[in-house]
């Protein structure tokens, strides 16, 4: 492919010495820093002759005091081998995307900037080119101050998950959590596995019909259908197990991942005071619990 307009990228390199030859170094501070943030025109003893800035706001940071100084003594201390790095004559081992130092700056945070050097022969400066990362470092700050509550967040969650699991676990009614589609158990605590299974194995994966007496199994599956359409809880008396004892439920749905399923509470029948407790509680805001929305 033929170079733009018949020339090649590197004339560029001869052309930056003409003007360095030809323009007094006032102007060539101006004319860089209409594509920079900062420009800075550095002698041979690192000592700062001219600074040019172009946003105004730059001006709290002090730059312009920093003229007649050592850059490396407007820096902070992490920042003064970058800089003697920068201004070495050994040039084959520079960063292509340049060197991020911070200057120090009296009643504000430091100023974040990247700079690169370039140098020509009989030009008495380096000229410093930067660029400011204020609002890189801000957006920095706020993508570690969000992970550090997203975390706050996931650790207030594993703990709430803890303190429910251990409640569930330890309660002495049964309760089994249940897939509204498949009618098959997602979940039931120690309780759960005590009054309705004959060996007290872990009841999860079954299907809840097969844990009721046959003459009763249709009627535990019209309420677990009614309780997923109902705000309300739904009460069943008179049921008995495949163990045969006979149970009182409650039913009630809630919400997972868009999914509704229900949430049975057992105990015999012959324990009215867990009969009232149960049917004298009402679900979250009076419908369908939204699991999610659990402390």
């Amino acid at each position: 492919m033929k170079p733009l307009n018949g020339h090649s990228g590197t004339d560029g390199f001869a052309v930056a010495d003409s003007l360095l030859k030809t323009l007094d170094p006032d102007s060539i501070g101006s004319l860089v820093s209409l594509g920079a943030d900062v420009v800075l025109l550095v002698d041979q003893s690192a000592i700062i002759s001219q600074v040019y800035f172009t946003n105004k706001d730059l001006a709290d940071y002090g730059l312009a005091k920093t003229v007649g100084k050592r850059l490396q003594d407007c820096v902070t201390i992490e920042s003064v081998p970058k800089i003697d790095s920068m201004l070495s004559s050994d040039t084959s081992h520079r960063p292509l995307r340049g060197y991020q130092v911070n200057h120090k700056c009296s009643g504000k945070p430091d100023l974040p900037v990247v700079y690169s050097a370039y140098t020509a022969r009989d030009f008495p400066y380096t000229i410093v080119v930067g660029r400011e990362l204020r609002q890189q470092m801000l957006d920095q700050q706020r993508l570690v101050q969000t992970q550090m509550e997203l975390e706050a967040d996931y650790r207030e969650l594993k703990e709430a998950e803890t303190r429910y699991r251990t409640a569930f676990k330890v309660a002495t009614v049964a309760y089994v959590m249940l897939d509204g589609e498949r009618r098959t158990i997602l979940d039931a605590n120690p309780a759960a596995s005590t009054l309705l299974s004959s060996t007290g194995a872990p009841l999860s994966g079954k299907s809840i019909r097969d844990l009721f007496a046959k003459d009763d199994r249709d009627r535990v599956g019209d309420a677990i259908s009614e309780a997923r359409h109902s705000p309300n809880p739904v009460n069943l008396d008179g049921v008995r197990v495949a163990k045969g004892e006979p149970v009182s439920l409650t039913i009630r749905s809630y919400r997972e991942n868009g999914i509704t399923n229900v949430l049975l509470a057992i105990w015999p029948a012959d324990q009215d005071k867990e009969s009232k407790r149960q049917r004298t509680e009402r679900p979250v805001g009076g419908t369908s619990i939204e699991i999610a929305d659990l402390p």
